[in-house]
């Protein structure tokens, strides 16, 4: 996911443009009447025109558009191609276990629930992909209900200079204040648009100094960090976002809350097994 396919957006754009061409169209001299319209070549001249600028209009607006539009059709592809839904979660009792250092206990992580939390679950994050922020939205709802669990957030840009922009600006921001970091990470959650302005606009917001902030955030420190994370998250066979993955299971994308609950129920009934047999 590092580039877009040329076809694939190729593909996202004729989709919104088939589905602007099947709405109800009024042409402009008779605004009292509206006409169905099944193929794009009963439209007229002038009204295609019309179509394709409002086509235009709306990528340029919301580009992010066709970047979820590309994650949908990847996630049905996934869909299709695997064996079942449990097939999207890799038991892998080595893997994680090999690399735990990486994963678990570097301090310049993001970090969301207590820091005493028995069960720890790492999210490969970006922060311009739709999936990671709807994930990201439901996690805020099962650490509150789950105080035994930490969410440790791993940086792992795919989708561009944005994305690496966010990346770079939550790695400084946990450096200096962790719970300021902890605000402006809700905040770049809910970002209906993530680019250079909305980014500054919320480091702003939550007050981090502007000059001494951008330092840290353009510093060899935050550079290496995203590179370890890449390098951990080839290690383990990632290459896109969000994945999951826990003491002995990886979870790839998001198929819902209800995966990510079970994701924890696992890790927990593992511990108490695992404390079980050790106490006996």
């Amino acid at each position: 996911m590092q580039s877009l396919p040329n076809q694939g957006v190729t593909l996202a754009v004729l989709g919104l443009i088939t589905a602007l061409a099947f709405m109800p169209l009024t042409p402009p001299a008779t605004a009292q009447e509206t006409r169905q319209v099944e193929r794009i070549e009963e439209l007229s001249p002038a009204e295609r025109e019309l179509l394709y600028a409002l086509v235009r209009e709306a990528i340029l607006t919301r580009p992010e558009v066709v970047l979820e539009a590309l994650e949908r059709l990847r996630a049905r592809s996934d869909d299709r191609t695997a064996p079942s839904a449990s097939a999207r979660t890799m038991t892998a009792p080595s893997t994680p276990v090999e690399h735990h250092q990486a994963l678990f206990e570097r301090d310049e992580d993001l970090r969301l629930g207590p820091s005493d939390a028995p069960i720890r679950i790492v999210k490969f994050n970006d922060y311009g992909c739709g999936f990671c922020r709807r994930a990201g939205v439901a996690l805020e709802a099962i650490l509150e209900a789950n105080p035994d669990v930490q969410v440790i957030v791993k940086a792992l840009p795919v989708l561009g200079p944005p994305s690496t922009a966010a990346a770079r600006t939550m790695l400084a921001a946990t450096r200096e204040d962790p719970a300021k970091a902890r605000t402006l990470h809700r905040m770049l959650l809910r970002t209906d648009r993530l680019d250079p302005a909305s980014i500054e606009r919320a480091v702003a917001e939550v007050g981090f100094d502007g000059d001494g902030f951008a330092g840290v955030r353009d510093g060899a420190d935050v550079t290496r960090s995203l590179e370890v994370a890449a390098e951990l998250a080839s290690s383990l066979g990632i290459s896109g976002t969000p994945w999951f993955v826990t003491s002995n299971e990886m979870l790839r994308g998001f198929p819902g809350e209800s995966a990510l609950i079970g994701l924890i129920a696992r890790e927990r009934e593992r511990l108490k097994n695992a404390e079980d047999a050790s106490s006996g």
